[in-house]
């Protein structure tokens, strides 16, 4: 198992999962992340004479003795010591922990104490390394994720996997059609897969794309093509392209999600972000100074965005954006992330606020409270969310829903 640490990357800020033994590069810029390097070992001192220590209330040190003694009064004195030192470290650093804790719980609205876990099942224990594309369909029942094997189709009402579609090269990306029934599916070739048959029913060969993005309610995707470079608005009912997208990056498409009735288009991409009214070609002012991420709701045209250490919720009524803060990230968790929300697909209903790259709180929009936490076993790679439950896909492979 290759061993790897997260850190943060110098020149863009973002989190990168990196090999602690060689290093590597960071995925967003490609500036150069050194291997994680062992903590020198302190050099070991004798202790002359043995030490008297009186303890006071909650283990302060009270008095502090020298005493006379032999080469077995020293060495029993040393290890009293470092026992005696070992286990104040240890109650000082507990209690700095359950004060961090409380603090946060206080932030939030709660405490560790009153939170339910959720419930856990794992749905998928992955044989071929880690999940490569995860997409869950419009109407909740479906879930597609890709891996070296192939392309699977899981049934989230029967728990099983329904069947699975071989190829020759690995999916990237994946996405449903509004009604549930065609997955589409990049790999060289942007090809339409039927639900219930698993067969390919279309090739899209107008244009070679190497980049797909669907948005959740299954309408329109973001897709750059080759070898123009250039991005694109797809519709996915009649596989036209009817909007182009301002190039911004040569590196690749950035995160792009288009509204559900097609009109506008919110991107973000390393320190910069915008929301294009397509059908104006102008940009709509948000005046946001650093952008996380941002989702539109599937069921209805309401952006969500994670900004300046807060959740906005942003209407554009008449070509003006209504900007709305409808949470404060609190600093202690907002600093561990640079992707520290995800806001499930029905908006209002609940949000996923991630407290570190394995563990996240379910959070209520409706009362501003935390509903659940749960903590995965490896670092969260991809998820989807819905209102009644959440799936992640981590970066061993295995894929966990939790209700």
């Amino acid at each position: 198992m290759v061993d790897t640490f997260i850190t943060q990357c110098e020149q863009c800020g973002k989190v990168n999962e990196i090999d602690a033994r060689y290093g590597g590069t960071c995925e967003a810029c490609g500036h150069l992340i050194l291997p994680k390097q062992s903590s020198p070992q302190k050099p070991t001192t004798n202790v002359p004479a043995a030490i008297e220590i009186k303890l006071g209330e909650y283990g302060s040190v009270t008095q502090v003795t020298r005493k006379s003694s032999g080469c077995v009064g020293i060495l029993m004195s040393s290890i009293v010591l470092s026992i005696l030192g070992i286990a104040i470290a240890f109650v000082f650093i507990a209690e700095s922990v359950s004060s961090v804790l409380e603090q946060v719980g206080e932030q939030l609205g709660i405490s560790t104490a009153n939170v339910p876990q959720l419930q856990m099942a794992l749905l998928v224990e992955s044989e071929f390394g880690g999940v490569d594309g995860l997409a869950l369909s419009p109407n909740g029942q479906l879930l597609a994720y890709s891996d070296d094997d192939g392309i699977h189709i899981y049934d989230l009402e029967t728990n099983r996997v329904r069947g699975t579609i071989s190829s020759d090269f690995m999916a990237r990306d994946l996405g449903f059609n509004a009604d549930s029934t065609r997955l589409f599916a990049d790999s060289n070739d942007l090809i339409i897969y039927d639900v219930d048959t698993l067969q390919a029913i279309e090739t899209y060969d107008d244009h070679i794309v190497t980049s797909f993005q669907s948005n959740l309610a299954g309408t329109y995707a973001a897709i750059r093509i080759s070898p123009e470079q250039s991005a694109h608005v797809l519709d996915l009912t009649t596989l036209e392209l009817v909007y182009d997208l301002p190039q911004i990056s040569d590196l690749g498409l950035p995160s792009i999600d288009i509204s559900p009735n097609g009109d506008y288009a919110f991107i973000v991409h390393t320190d910069a972000y915008r929301l294009i009214d397509l059908k104006r070609e102008r940009d709509i002012l948000l005046g946001f100074n650093k952008v996380n991420s941002g989702r539109w709701a599937g069921e209805e045209d309401v952006l969500y965005v994670s900004a300046d250490g807060g959740v906005h919720r942003v209407r554009v009524v008449d070509g003006v954006a209504q900007v709305e803060q409808v949470y404060k990230i609190p600093s202690s968790i907002y600093s561990l992330s640079n992707e520290p929300i995800a806001v499930s697909y029905t908006g209002d209903s609940m949000a996923l606020i991630l407290t570190g790259l394995t563990e996240f709180y379910r959070y209520s929009a409706e009362n501003e409270k935390a509903q659940a936490t749960g903590k995965t076993e490896s670092f969260i790679r991809q998820m989807v969310i819905t209102e009644d439950f959440v799936i992640t896909a981590d970066t061993y492979g295995n894929i966990q829903r939790w209700d």
